[in-house]
């Protein structure tokens, strides 16, 4: 979880799970409102990692195309 700091009351968070998460990044106001997906995905996206960079790149994703294989 992270606040964004060129949005006041922005906060960015992620569904951590262990594994695929259908919709991993999501932002949402400190007052509760406004919930929705940082960065929709496709099912065939995994997306690792997210963090606030700039202002005028408000959130960074690694993606990667499927799921590792499981073991």
């Amino acid at each position: 979880m992270q606040t964004n700091p060129w949005v006041p009351g922005e906060i960015v968070f992620c569904w951590k799970t262990g594994g695929k998460a259908p919709q991993r990044t999501w932002t949402n106001r400190a007052d509760g409102s406004g919930l929705r997906p940082l960065y929709p995905e496709a099912d065939f996206e995994w997306v690792t990692h997210e963090a606030v960079i700039t202002q005028d790149e408000p959130a960074w994703l690694a993606r990667r195309g499927g799921a590792p294989a499981a073991r």
